[in-house]
């Protein structure tokens, strides 16, 4: 399941949060796009407030961040929250 990755959810990072906000909700944000997938982790974009945010997401290995990728594009303007229970996808 998406919740048994590693760090499961992921923080935010790499912008400037709205409103100074340090930490953020994976029930207030919803899933843009997904920015890039390498080897074992996956970069995606989700909106929050007026604002977007980056994540980066590990996974234990690029099997596992190409069934993840493939969660997020299939879930495109859900929270990042609804996900968790999903099963990621076999090989």
């Amino acid at each position: 399941m998406v919740r048994d990755l590693p760090n499961w959810p992921p923080e935010a990072g790499g912008a400037k949060i709205h409103g100074g906000r340090t930490a953020i909700s994976p029930k207030d944000v919803t899933i843009r796009v997904i920015t890039k997938i390498r080897n074992d982790q996956v970069e995606f974009t989700v909106n929050f407030g007026h604002g977007l945010v980056r994540y980066t997401q590990r996974t234990g290995n690029g099997r596992d961040a190409r069934g993840f990728a493939k969660i997020l594009n299939d879930n495109v303007g859900k929270s990042l929250f609804s996900i968790g229970e999903i099963e990621l996808p076999e090989a």
